[in-house]
């Protein structure tokens, strides 16, 4: 199975019952929140490619599975995508403009116009990358650099059906609750 790491302000979040042996990353807040999740965000990166593991499932702990068994689901569309990935969207907020026009088959789609980072398989490869190139004063929050340049330059695909949404909650980020269910369900209506 594929190793998982988790991004949490708790040292113990409440996970789902499939991602509980995540290893936990602990995040940090600060005045500037967009700024303390990109940084934690790389933190978790950090973790995963000092681990030497060519590939990882990244989830924040808001990630909630859409189906059971998810994990070998997960594992099954890893291995069996038509093409060569540095990573692999296992839901998220497709706009659009983009994903919709490059669809492999099987319900695998180029990740353009994808904003989320909540559930994502990582090549170690594309981790590397992120980690040497991305700085928040010149890109500003990391899923928007993702979002604006780094799904244009690598092979990033986005999966349908989704089989992780966001769970509805406070969003540390936002600074309110939020719930992205709709949202999620609409993008995933958008992939065709």
């Amino acid at each position: 199975m594929l190793p998982i790491y988790c991004l949490s302000l708790r040292e113990q979040p409440d996970l789902p019952d499939p991602f509980k042996g995540a290893v936990v990353v602990k995040g940090h807040t600060g005045v500037d929140k967009k700024r303390s999740f990109s940084e934690s965000y790389c933190k978790m990166l950090q973790a995963f490619v000092d681990s030497g593991q060519p590939m990882a499932l990244l989830l924040e702990d808001d990630a909630i599975p859409t189906v059971p068994n998810v994990l070998i689901k997960i594992y099954n569309r890893v291995f069996n995508a038509p093409v060569k990935w540095e990573a692999i969207y296992l839901g998220g907020n497709v706009y659009p403009s983009g994903a919709e026009r490059y669809h492999y088959g099987g319900g695998y789609y180029r990740a353009f116009d994808v904003l989320t980072s909540h559930a994502i398989v990582w090549k170690r490869s594309l981790a590397i990358y992120c980690l040497e190139n991305y700085d928040y004063n010149k890109h500003g929050v990391f899923d928007l650099w993702l979002y604006n340049e780094v799904q244009r330059l690598k092979v990033m695909l986005i999966i349908k059906p989704f089989l992780v949404l966001q769970k509805p909650g406070m969003s540390e980020i936002e600074g309110k609750d939020v719930d992205y269910t709709d949202i999620f369900r609409n993008s995933e209506t958008r992939l065709k």
